[in-house]
C-alpha cells in the first residue's frame, strides 16, 4: 500500500513539475504578447484623473504579456463609450450586478489587438484583428489601486 502511495505522488510530481515548464518555456521563449508598439489614447474624461486613467492602462499592459502570441496595438479611454457599457452592461448583468462596486469606481479600458498562428492555443482566432476588446477595472474605493476584474467584449 506504502508503494502505490509513493507510485501515485510521484506521478502526480512529474505532471506538475511538466505543467510548470510548459507555461515557463511559453512565457519566457518569446511567445509573451507584445505591448512595445502600443499606440495610447488617454482620452478626456470628467470622472477621473489624467494619472487614475494611465494607472488602469499600466495594470492593462502589464496584464497583456499573457496573451500568448498577440500584439497590442492601441489601448484608449473613451468615457462617453465606457459610461454607457458600465451602466447598462456591467452594473445590470455583469460582475457589477453582484460584487459591491459601485460605478464610479470601474471604469474600462479599450484596446485593439492582433493575434498569431500559436494564440489559437488562448482562445482566439489565429492571425485575426480583435478590435474594441474591453478591459474592465475596479477599485473599491477612489483612493485604492484598479484591478482588472473582467475582459473581452
Amino acid at each position: 500500500m506504502k508503494n502505490k502511495i509513493i507510485a501515485v505522488l510521484i506521478i502526480i510530481a512529474v505532471l506538475l513539475s511538466s505543467v510548470v515548464i510548459f507555461q515557463f518555456c511559453r512565457t519566457w521563449l518569446g511567445e509573451r504578447g507584445r505591448v512595445d508598439d502600443v499606440v495610447i489614447n488617454i482620452g478626456e474624461s470628467a470622472k477621473f484623473s489624467q494619472k487614475e486613467i494611465q494607472a488602469a492602462m499600466d495594470l492593462v499592459i502589464k496584464k497583456f504579456p499573457d496573451f500568448i502570441d498577440c500584439e497590442l496595438t492601441e489601448l484608449w479611454y473613451d468615457e462617453e463609450k465606457s459610461e454607457q457599457e458600465i451602466t447598462r452592461g456591467y452594473m445590470v448583468s455583469g460582475r457589477g450586478s453582484n460584487n459591491g462596486i459601485q460605478k464610479e469606481n470601474a471604469i474600462i479600458i479599450y484596446s485593439n489587438f492582433t493575434t498569431g498562428a500559436k494564440s489559437a492555443d488562448e482562445g482566439f482566432n489565429p492571425n485575426s484583428r480583435y478590435t474594441n476588446w474591453m478591459w474592465i477595472l475596479i477599485r473599491p474605493n477612489e483612493h485604492a489601486s484598479w484591478t482588472i476584474d473582467d475582459w473581452g467584449y
